[in-house]
């Protein structure tokens, strides 16, 4: 299972929650690219997906069936709780 990335290409947040994602999953031994799902709500599909979630902003990731908004997800540290307390969901 992938970690899904709900980005947009207009988004501050998103841009910042990449390079984010990336530096602390290469801490953690994993590759952003092999892992990570990116998902631009700029395709009707994936915004139609985070509006039958209930979900109205970016970013969002999803690692199974749990969901981080920006607010748990801005701070590294807590990035870093949640990839670690998940990984073996995404190995």
């Amino acid at each position: 299972m992938k970690i899904e990335f709900f980005t947009s290409e207009t988004c501050a947040n998103c841009k910042m929650l990449k390079k984010h994602l990336r530096a602390v999953l290469g801490e953690i031994g994993e590759d952003y690219d092999k892992v990570v799902l990116e998902k631009s709500i700029e395709n009707s599909e994936v915004l139609a997906e985070l509006l039958m979630l209930n979900i109205d902003s970016v970013p969002i990731i999803r690692i199974g069936e749990d969901i981080f908004g920006w607010e748990k997800l801005k701070d590294r540290a807590s990035l870093k709780k949640i990839l670690m307390d998940h990984k073996n969901d995404f190995r």
